[in-house]
């Protein structure tokens, strides 16, 4: 049996990119200052995510004919692994979540409409499973019923972020 590899390598623009992550996240991510977010309205300091979207780190994973970078999920995790260790609370995650499921998902009109925005600093979230837990797509309780320009849910989903 051929053994599984236990090595992880980085391109030298991805260990730029992990340095450049770490510093970020270490300097601005101080325990004081994680604390003091748990207690705002939203959780995070709107004035660093708009330092993050100057970054263009929220449109890392968004192909370039949509203002991103075009880069992969591997520079994705390069970034969001130093925000996890320094508990650094920000909606990144969640909105790299959403570009996935529109990349993976979405007609060409709704990625046109919406990666730019993102790109831009808009949030994105994900409503993945229903309320016992199961997130199996063939077993979905929620819905979206679309009406012109306004999407009306209905439903319950658990463990939505941002």
């Amino acid at each position: 049996m051929e053994s599984l590899s236990t090595k992880i390598s980085f391109t030298d623009e991805q260990a730029m990119l992990l340095e450049t992550a770490v510093n970020f996240c270490r300097e601005k991510s101080p325990i004081a200052a994680v604390r003091a977010q748990i207690e705002t309205e939203h959780g995070f300091d709107s004035g660093l995510w708009s330092e993050i979207v100057k970054l263009g780190w929220t449109g890392i994973a968004v192909p370039e004919r949509f203002g991103g970078s075009g880069l992969s999920l591997a520079e994705v995790a390069t970034i969001a692994e130093p925000m996890g260790r320094h508990l650094f609370a920000t909606p990144f995650t969640s909105t790299q979540l959403f570009t996935a499921g529109l990349m993976a998902g979405g007609s060409d009109a709704q990625k046109a409409a919406l990666l730019p925005r993102i790109c831009d600093g808009r949030i994105g979230t994900v409503a993945l499973f229903e309320r016992d837990g199961d997130w199996q797509l063939n077993r979905l309780e929620a819905s979206a019923n679309v009406q012109a320009e306004l999407a009306v849910l209905s439903g319950v989903k658990a463990l939505v972020g941002d």
